[in-house]
């Protein structure tokens, strides 16, 4: 399976950005443009996302993560940085944990680690698993429906025939690819980010050796849209770090 859509932009060293769930390649060109006279900047849309065809069966973050690798040998993008926002950061994490060319990666408001789960949200799902060992028709239990609504995340309501690759990915441990991460790291995180807190790009840091740690204020989940001068100059800093 190809992209139909790689937007190349600029020349110099190769960085590589994969969006978040539910958005497009399109979603950085805020921050390729302030990026783009210096580096070689490839936006991807991930399979089943804008142009590129939905994956024929259901696929993980290490799926995504090995048609990334086969993008990047198939375009001769060399010893590339990754930038991944969101779901694209778990494919970052893969990439960097596997793929020996990789040579650093920018993780934003990646959901690396689960934050503790909310006591009515403990509550709502062992009400839902009661529920299902009865063997009931859940379209029949209304109460089964208000339940699992409210403790549905909105990206997941809005997957539609994305919610398998969804749930696989929510559901797929990515500790292990933190813990084998070697090479340099930048986390940029929203203040205010509500989607994934601050705490868990603080924990995802003391995971990482050496890796380094920005916080934006007044910024939430998507940085690099609210941000993207900030943004882009936290990652300019990064690389020229690397190259120095």
């Amino acid at each position: 399976m190809a992209s139909k859509t790689i937007i190349k932009t600029g020349k110099g060293e190769n960085i590589v950005f994969l969006h978040g769930w539910m958005q497009t390649a399109d979603s950085w060109s805020l921050t390729v443009e302030h990026l783009k006279n210096d580096y070689c900047c490839w936006a991807l849309d991930l399979p089943g996302f804008g142009s590129c065809p939905r994956p024929e069966s259901v696929w993980s973050p290490l799926d995504y993560a090995k048609w990334v690798s086969n993008i990047i040998k198939e375009h001769k993008i060399s010893n590339p940085i990754i930038v991944g926002h969101s779901f694209g950061g778990r494919i970052a994490i893969v990439l960097a944990a596997t793929n020996p060319e990789i040579k650093a990666i920018v993780l934003e408001g990646t959901p690396g680690l689960r934050p503790p789960m909310k006591l009515k949200n403990k509550v709502a799902s062992a009400l839902i698993r009661a529920i299902k060992r009865t063997g009931i028709p859940k379209e029949n239990v209304p109460f089964y429906i208000q339940v699992s609504n409210k403790i549905q995340s909105d990206d997941y309501k809005l997957a539609g025939d994305l919610k398998p690759i969804f749930t696989a990915t929510i559901n797929f441990g990515l500790i292990s690819y933190i813990s084998k991460i070697k090479i340099p790291t930048l986390l940029i995180w929203g203040q205010n980010d509500t989607e994934v807190p601050i705490s868990i790009g603080e924990a995802i840091h003391r995971l990482i050796k050496g890796s380094k740690l920005k916080v934006v204020p007044n910024a939430s989940h998507f940085t690099h849209l609210e941000k993207p001068a900030l943004f882009s100059g936290y990652i300019r800093n990064f690389i020229d770090g690397q190259n120095h």
